[in-house]
């Protein structure tokens, strides 16, 4: 608002400061000052002095010089003239700022003056607020706000004009645009005013450039790039950057193989300068190494083993192609076979710590097995049963083969074997290539346990009487049971049989055979000889005979047909003789 306390000065006055980012030391330039080592204070003076601005001994503020523009200005004006050098209308960044001016001014010819400050609405109408050196956002208008220090008139900022017409509807320049622009009264109390009033100005050299880099990242995977911005606030445009890399331009991307600090330094026109350092951090790097066999056999796992430096809790990607996983997860080891021959391809990529490996990849050969079998013959107990190995290489070349049997090992391509005894036997058979691929099969060999039998015969009962037999008496084998003699006979019996020793083969439905004999034995002939005691006197009987026997088969029986032999009278007589088996001889006597 207008106040009538006031009058607008339109002696022609501006006001600038300048910040340092290094310690203060004081230069006389018509006043003390505290500022940066590294400004080129003379050239600043210069530079100001030969514009037409007058400088403002202002106490307490090393980062900052102050000028006034004596020149009375519109607000817009007045700023536009300090750009060229730099500077910004003042913005006051605390109550103590605020103070000092006021009071340079106080003490200066400008006492009384009512003088452009750097803040200015954000728009027509607007109720917020910006500091025009760029250092705050939009802001409300507020004594208490603890983040932007302001110090507001009583009733102020009212935006005094704006949108009212005047007797006929005509809005004029206050109407449109209200108060804008921001003014400093003796005291330090801030008022909104008219942008388009002529002031003088008080002008701001800021000797403490800002500088801000903004990361990509803080912390990267060995490897990866990281762009750094340095931007900067205060100072006086233009700036110069310098990194640690040498580079020189505001934005740099680096790629850092360890963990690096860098450097960058801005420098102002006036060779003020700030610095600041940002360390990047690089992540060790996923490391995806691991082990594998050059070559597996079909069937057999191949161990795979993880030889990197990454922790056991990082991701682990793998792929086998068409492997199956017989066991192992996460960093392994595991154990893959692949049921097909031909090359493979096994991938593994590690994310740790956000970082991610590069793809690592092995290939291997699968190999094929050699396929075992063999054939057997079918045999009956006691036999040896055949063998054959009818393996092949499956595309390798056998080195050698092993036969386990009845728990022994043995080395061999073929085999004949006799087994302990008849039943169901597994035989194993396995074969080794010079690749050193396995492989083995199993087969159940069956020995038949073949008859057996018994073979009997009975003898002749009488000398030449052709009445002998032989049998064959089977047990087990597996029916029907045939009979073959040596004599042409298919019965299991024999009979009229002389003397003779014959072989018969009993043979089962298996094939299994078994020889035996029988032998007919023909007895000796059964013969009597008397021996007869003549009588003393004719028809007396006191003769006498007395048989002798041989042959046959004992006991005998002696038939004297009804004659007692120890008293006969002479005359001829018979005598029978019968065997055990019935063979009868009769013998006469006289």
């Amino acid at each position: 608002m207008k106040t009538p306390t006031y009058k607008h000065l339109r002696l022609p006055s501006f006001l600038f400061k300048t910040f340092f980012t290094f310690l203060c030391v004081s230069l006389q330039i018509g006043f003390s000052f505290g500022q940066s080592p590294t400004c080129d204070l003379a050239t600043i003076n210069a530079a100001f002095t030969g514009a037409g601005y007058v400088p403002l001994a202002v106490q307490g503020q090393p980062c900052s010089l102050y000028f006034v523009n004596p020149n009375a200005q519109e607000a817009a004006q007045a700023q536009a003239s300090a750009a060229p050098l730099g500077a910004n209308l003042v913005w006051m960044n605390d109550a103590a700022e605020n103070a000092n001016v006021s009071a340079a001014l106080d003490a200066s010819p400008y006492s009384g003056s009512t003088i452009w400050i750097g803040v200015q609405r954000t728009g027509a109408g607007s109720a917020n607020f910006f500091a025009s050196d760029g250092t705050t956002g939009p802001f409300p208008p507020s004594n208490g706000n603890p983040n932007i220090y302001q110090n507001w008139a009583g009733g102020e900022p009212n935006d005094n004009g704006f949108g009212d017409t005047g007797l006929f509807g005509a809005c004029d320049y206050e109407c449109t645009n209200g108060e804008q622009c921001v003014q400093i009264y003796p005291g330090g109390q801030w008022n909104d005013l008219q942008c388009n009033e002529s002031s003088i100005s008080v002008i701001e050299v800021n000797l403490c450039p800002e500088i801000t880099v903004v990361v990509g990242a803080n912390n990267i995977c060995a490897g990866a790039p990281s762009t750094l911005t340095a931007s900067t606030l205060l100072g006086s445009q233009p700036y110069q950057y310098s990194w640690s890399t040498t580079e020189i331009t505001p934005a740099i991307t680096v790629t850092p193989p360890a963990t690096t600090t860098y450097d960058v330094v801005v420098t102002d026109r006036y060779a003020c300068s700030a610095q600041e350092s940002i360390t990047i951090t690089t992540l060790p790097g996923a490391d995806a190494s691991f082990d594998v066999s050059t070559s597996v056999c079909i069937g057999a796992p191949a161990t795979i083993t993880y030889t990197g430096t990454s922790a056991v809790g990082a991701t682990y990607v793998w792929d086998f192609g068409t492997g199956i996983v017989a066991s192992g997860s996460g960093q392994g080891p595991y154990q893959v076979g692949w049921a097909t021959a031909g090359p493979q391809t096994v991938t593994l990529q590690v994310t740790e710590n956000g970082c991610t490996s590069p793809l690592e990849t092995q290939n291997l050969t699968v190999l094929p097995s050699p396929i075992a079998d063999f054939t057997f013959t079918t045999v009956c107990e006691g036999s040896p049963t055949e063998l054959t190995n009818t393996s092949n290489g499956n595309g390798g070349v056998i080195l050698g083969s092993a036969w386990i049997v009845e728990g022994d090992t043995i080395l061999s391509a073929d085999l004949s074997y006799t087994f302990s005894g008849s039943g169901t036997f597994p035989v194993q058979l396995g074969v080794l290539t010079v690749d050193s691929c396995f492989a083995t099969v199993t087969q159940q060999v069956t020995v038949n346990a073949g008859p057996t039998a018994v073979f009997s015969s009975t003898d002749m009962s009488c000398f030449g009487v052709c009445d002998g037999t032989a049998e064959a008496v089977v047990q087990g084998g597996a029916p029907p049971i045939t009979f073959l003699w040596s004599n042409g006979a298919t019965t299991n019996t024999l009979t009229g049989l002389c003397a003779v020793t014959v072989s018969g083969t009993v043979t089962d439905n298996a094939g299994c055979t078994f020889i035996g004999q029988a032998e007919v034995l023909e007895p000796t002939a059964l013969a009597a000889v008397v021996a007869v005691t003549e009588t003393t006197c004719p028809g007396l009987a006191t003769g006498s005979a007395l048989v002798t026997l041989s042959g046959g088969t004992p006991p005998y029986t002696t038939d004297w047909m009804g004659e007692d032999p120890n008293a006969l009278l002479a005359g001829t007589y018979d005598v029978t003789i019968t065997d055990a088996n019935g063979c009868v001889v009769v013998e006469p006597y006289t």
